[in-house]
Formats: structure tokens, sequence, C-alpha cells
């Protein structure tokens, strides 16, 4: 995920976005109070794995269509929400960076809500010989 008006370059180390070397990023990442860090997280974590989401629902038969997404991992979330990584306050998007993201169903949504409508089959009428 990430704000809609701001241009994410999400493959890089979180502390690059900030404009910080290594040892600032250390500083700053040690004395952030994390409850519990995960061991796949480190100092040098991608923005993209900070920001991560996971897919849980897409509704598309509502009049407006919309999907139900989890932060995965809440504590790495906050991180970057603390620092100014992404704003709340603000809109955000889905960023399309993950193959899970490159489904059919998501981008028949994505259709819907901005773009040309997913192609619909015409109903066949029953013709008596």
């Amino acid at each position: 995920m990430s704000n809609e008006n701001s241009i994410v370059q999400a493959n890089l180390p979180w502390y690059k976005h900030l404009g910080l070397n290594l040892s600032q990023a250390e500083s700053i990442w040690n004395d952030y109070s994390f409850s519990v860090i995960p061991e796949n997280y480190m100092i040098h974590s991608k923005l993209e794995s900070l920001l991560q989401v996971k897919l849980v629902k897409l509704v598309t038969n509502k009049t407006i269509p919309f999907a139900v997404i989890e932060i995965s991992n809440s504590e790495m979330f906050a991180f970057a929400v603390k620092l100014g990584l992404v704003s709340l306050d603000e809109d955000m998007v889905l960023d399309k960076l993950h193959k899970d993201f490159d489904t059919k169903a998501y981008s028949d949504v994505l259709k819907l809500i901005g773009g040309s409508s997913p192609k619909q089959k015409k109903a066949r009428k029953n013709v008596k010989k």
C-alpha cells in the first residue's frame, strides 16, 4: 500500500525514502519501541515489506466494488506510519507489486472502479426449432 499522491520506489530500503544513511537508520530502528520484531524484518527491509497487505476479499457484485485488506505486520506498518512513510490521513492505493494482485478477479475490480469494465458474456436466448 502507499499514498495515492506519492511516488514510491518500494524496492528500496525504508530509510532511503527519508534521505537517511545506514547509521542514522540504525539509530531510529534501535530507538523505536518494537514489541516484537519478526525474524524476517531487519533494518535493511524494503519499504514494500513494511507496507505489505493481504487482499482478504474482493466484492464486485455491489454497486460500488470494494476490497477488504489485512496488514501483513501491524508493527512494521505502524513504524512506517510513525516515520511518515505513509499517511493514513490521505488516500491510499494498493500497489500492483505482489503476484497475488495479478489475478483476474483483482483486475476486474480495478476495471469496475476506474477503468474499462470487464467483458460481459451475452445471455443466450433459447431458440425453438
